[in-house]
């Protein structure tokens, strides 16, 4: 079975471009639970996947920092068909609380975490 019946939308994907206080205004007009802001996944300008914040990092970091500078580039990530078993495996290897679901064309579309 794929990981896309297991797959959350309730996750923070900001562009690298953004700056801390733009992203900060973006968690406080969220409604998502404190799991689901450990993390915050970045994209590029075509939407793509590049890697993650955590938002302690988000939290301690000048106003002025864009999300490009303190991000860590990751492609740790799982195929919406990939099979459960193999997705859970990447996980667990990562030691991340979540790690995206992307598209064909790179782009999250969801989470997966356990």
């Amino acid at each position: 079975h794929s990981i896309q019946t297991e797959m959350d939308n309730n996750f923070i994907c900001v562009g690298a471009s953004l700056s801390v206080e733009a992203v900060i205004a973006i968690l406080r007009s969220s409604s998502l639970t404190d799991k689901r802001l450990n993390l915050i996944f970045i994209s590029g300008d075509a939407g793509e996947y590049l890697g993650f914040v955590y938002l302690s990092k988000v939290v301690v970091s000048q106003m002025n920092i864009i999300m490009k500078d303190i991000m860590h580039k990751s492609d740790i990530a799982v195929s919406a068909l990939m099979d459960k078993v193999q997705a859970r495996k990447l996980l667990l290897d990562s030691h991340l609380p979540m790690i995206p679901i992307i598209d064909s064309r790179n782009r999250v579309i969801g989470a997966y975490s356990i």
